[in-house]
């Protein structure tokens, strides 16, 4: 019972200390208000203030209220209101009768500050029907001339990557477009701006200013997308050696440059220079400093996925043909078969080779370009495929690898469109059960991705071709990054993606020749040696 009395007479303590601190809080709450008050105009009420007191009390019904009181409120909204349609009024006939060189004080009357503080500048401009006026652009202006080359710079797939999503889309002002994300910096990116466009001046600001509105800063959710493993460990250990001063910069490509004698030699970056090999910028370093960075490593989990109802999964080959007019076209293709072997890559593909050279008669060479997984693209059926389908239409070719996680944007767009107007469909109760209905809906809304279906016995057939060849794997599978084809069943190979003529040895970009069929001769006399 005195354990009671003793948290009454605290509570009764801490009751008379919360009314006191409110008490000190409404006087001062007050005597701001008061100082506000003073600051304004002549000490009366703002405009917006006005129009709140006014309405504060505001009540016509019944009941509430004398009818004494909602006369006297009735009357003075009249007032007020009639007060502003009269000067409206009034102010349009002055307007109207004025010339175009006194009419030009309305205009800066509508554009006051009050008018801008309080928002009402459409509203005047409804009311009056005459445009408020628009700061003119001068003729030949630096922003209305570089708007489409500093946008172009924006939209390179070195200075910003499109992001793959669905809903990564950003609108504004009825504009939609596809997110981008700056791989660098906005500073880094000016400076890159100023080097490579060296007959422009422009401001750090004005750059910043003319940025598209679809490229923008990368966030937190934008790391969940794939990335170049390699590439980012390496840029966290640069980034931990420049904050120790062993490094002058953090940008990889300025790094490379200090380490190699030439970037344009084979020997040089991949360290087998005598010359550069072991280059160091700061040999008289304090080893005993301990140092920590990130890095990213890969391990398998095991996940358990609930036994639930799923929707039909479609496969959608993505590929983008560049023609010889400049205008690009966007090809894709659907099938019910799940498969993602080289079978059904160029199964996929023989449509498009089809159409191609049915619109260009002129065409020998087509080239590839694509990522590099080793079930898909890098590997020995994938080579021979290509050596027997470039031979049977008479057509050279060459197929260059991006890097890991590199060069996935604009197939990704094409696939994330045709997702985005499916989801569109299935939302106002389209019904997409197989690839066929798939394909109709989407020809249906005149779409310009070029869409065709492909028939699960046509993916079977190149796979029986290719699983009738005895085929040998290509010496350094995993480190080649360019192919030219021969014949069937030959393929030249190198290291590097290069664009020189063939020719070109100075660099060490030298062609090596892969043959992919097996001697049959030789294929005998192992199976005799292993009966044997």
């Amino acid at each position: 019972m005195a354990k009671c009395y003793r948290d009454n007479d605290q509570l009764r303590l801490e009751i008379e200390k919360q009314k006191r601190l409110a008490h000190r809080l409404q006087m001062r709450l007050l005597r701001l208000k008061r100082k506000s008050s003073l600051n304004t105009p002549t000490g009366q009420d703002t405009p917006r203030s006005k129009a709140r007191k006014l309405l504060r009390h505001w009540s016509t019904e019944k009941g509430k209220g004398s009818r004494a009181k909602r006369r006297l409120m009735k009357n003075q909204a009249k007032k007020a209101l009639q007060f502003q349609y009269t000067l409206n009024a009034e102010l349009m006939n002055k307007y109207t009768d004025q010339r175009t060189k006194e009419s030009r004080h309305y205009h800066r009357l509508y554009r006051g500050k009050l008018m801008r503080k309080y928002k009402i500048i459409t509203e005047a401009v409804n009311e009056f029907r005459f445009t408020a006026g628009r700061q003119r652009q001068k003729k030949g202006s630096l922003s209305k001339r570089l708007t489409d080359r500093v946008c172009s710079f924006y939209e390179r797939d070195d200075i910003s990557r499109i992001t793959p999503g669905i809903k990564d889309t950003v609108t504004k002002n009825g504009i939609k477009k596809q997110r981008r994300v700056m791989t660098e910096s906005i500073e880094i990116i000016h400076e890159r701006f100023i080097l490579e466009n060296t007959d422009i001046k422009i401001s750090y600001p004005t750059f910043c200013r003319m940025r598209p509105f679809w490229v923008q800063p990368p966030k937190d959710s934008d790391r969940e997308t794939c990335a170049c493993k390699y590439h980012e460990n390496m840029q966290f250990l640069v980034n931990s050696l420049h904050g120790l001063n062993c490094l002058p910069s953090k940008r990889l490509q300025e790094i490379v440059k200090m380490f190699a004698c030439d970037i344009n030699k084979m020997d040089c970056m991949y360290g087998r220079c005598m010359e550069c090999k072991e280059v160091i910028l700061q040999p008289e370093t304090d080893s005993t400093i301990n140092t920590e960075w990130f890095q990213w490593k890969t391990k398998k989990e095991t996940r358990l996925i609930n036994n639930q109802e799923k929707e039909v999964t479609l496969t959608v080959k993505e590929k983008v043909c560049i023609t010889l007019k400049g205008e690009p076209k966007r090809f894709a293709a659907v099938s019910d078969c799940l498969d993602h072997n080289p079978s059904a890559i160029w199964a996929f593909l023989d449509p498009i080779l089809d159409r191609i050279i049915n619109e260009n008669k002129n065409v020998d060479t087509l080239h590839f370009f694509s990522d590099g997984p080793c079930s898909q693209y890098r590997q020995k059926g994938n080579f021979f495929l290509l050596s027997k389908e470039m031979s049977k239409r008479g057509l050279q070719a060459t197929w260059n690898f991006h890097e890991s996680g590199h060069g996935k944007g604009v197939p990704d767009g094409v696939g994330g469109t045709l997702k985005r107007t499916a989801n569109d469909l299935v939302l106002r109760g389209k019904d997409i059960t197989s690839a066929k209905s798939f394909v109709e809906s989407i020809q249906e809304q005149e779409s310009l991705v070029m869409l065709y279906e492909v028939a699960k016995e046509h993916i079977v057939e190149k796979t029986h071709l290719l699983a009738s060849q005895n085929l040998k794997a290509v010496p350094g599978t995993f480190k080649l990054h360019q192919i030219r084809t021969s014949i069937c069943g030959e393929i030249w190979y190198r290291d590097v993606s290069c664009t020189c003529v063939e020719s070109c040895s100075e660099y060490g970009h030298n062609w090596k020749k892969a043959v992919l069929i097996v001697n049959s001769k030789h294929v005998k006399k192992k199976i005799e040696k292993t009966a044997s």
